[in-house]
C-alpha cells in the first residue's frame, strides 16, 4: 500500500510540474546598472523559463503574469497576514484582482496544495509503519527480520526511494517560488477552512535555497 501510494504521488507531482501556471513563475528582480555616470535600480522579470526580460518585453508578452504579481505572495505573508488581508480589502482594484485570480487559478491551486499535503501524509504513514514495526505491533516481524527477507528488504528500500524522490523532484521540478506562492493562495482563499496539516505544508515546501535556471538547466545547491 505504501509503495503504491508513493508511486502514485511521485506521477501526479510529475504531471503537475509541467502545468505551472507561468503566473507563479513570473518574478520581479532589481539589477543595477551605469546610467550616466550613476549606479541605478533597474527592474527585470524572470519568466517561466529562467529567462530575464526588462520592463518593456515584460509589458508586451506577459501582461497576465505581471499584473497578478500586486496579489501573490511567499510564506513571508503568514507573519504580515492581516495587514496584507486589509490592503487587499481597502483596495476596490486589488479585490477584483484578487477575486479575478481565484476564479481562473483555484483550482490547479487546489490540487498542487493536495499533492504537497500527500507528500507530507507519505511521511506520516512510512513513520508510523517503521515506529510499529520496531515496537512489535506486527507479531511477525521487527526492523531487523524485515530486513533479511527479499521482500522486506525490497519495501523499506522502495519506501524510502519514493520519499527520497519526492523531495528532490518537488525541489527540482517545482521551483521555491511557484510553491510558496501556490501555499500561500491556497491558505488565503481557503482561511478557517484550510487543511489542518497546512502548518507542516508551509514547512515542507518552503525555500531551501536550491534554485535550477528552466532555461538553460543551470543548477545552485546550497551548501
Amino acid at each position: 500500500m505504501l509503495v503504491s501510494n508513493g508511486a502514485a504521488i511521485i506521477a501526479e507531482l510529475l504531471r503537475l510540474s509541467n502545468h505551472i501556471p507561468d503566473v507563479f513563475l513570473f518574478q520581479m528582480t532589481t539589477a543595477q546598472e551605469q546610467k550616466k555616470g550613476k549606479v541605478v535600480g533597474v527592474e527585470q522579470f524572470m519568466a517561466a523559463n529562467g529567462k530575464t526580460v526588462d520592463v518593456a518585453e515584460a509589458r508586451l508578452r506577459y501582461s497576465e503574469q505581471k499584473k497578478y504579481l500586486s496579489v501573490l505572495f511567499d510564506l513571508e505573508y503568514i507573519k504580515d497576514c492581516d495587514v496584507i488581508d486589509n490592503m487587499i480589502n481597502d483596495s476596490v482594484e486589488l479585490t477584483e484582482l484578487d477575486e479575478s485570480f481565484k476564479e481562473s487559478y483555484f483550482e490547479i491551486i487546489k490540487r498542487f496544495y493536495d499533492m504537497f499535503e500527500q507528500i507530507y501524509l507519505f511521511y506520516v504513514s512510512v513513520t508510523q509503519y517503521l515506529t510499529d514495526v520496531q515496537e512489535g505491533k506486527y507479531i511477525e516481524f521487527t526492523i531487523e527480520a524485515l530486513i533479511q527477507i527479499k521482500e522486506g528488504k525490497r519495501l523499506i528500500a522502495e519506501i524510502m526511494h519514493h520519499y527520497s524522490a519526492m523531495l528532490l523532484l518537488l525541489d527540482r521540478l517545482i521551483p521555491a517560488v511557484a510553491r510558496e506562492r501556490i501555499v500561500t493562495c491556497y491558505l488565503r482563499y481557503m482561511g478557517s477552512s484550510a487543511s489542518q496539516y497546512h502548518v507542516k505544508v508551509c514547512k515542507l515546501i518552503k525555500n531551501t535555497g536550491y534554485t535550477v535556471n528552466r532555461h538553460t538547466n543551470e543548477e545552485h545547491i546550497p551548501k
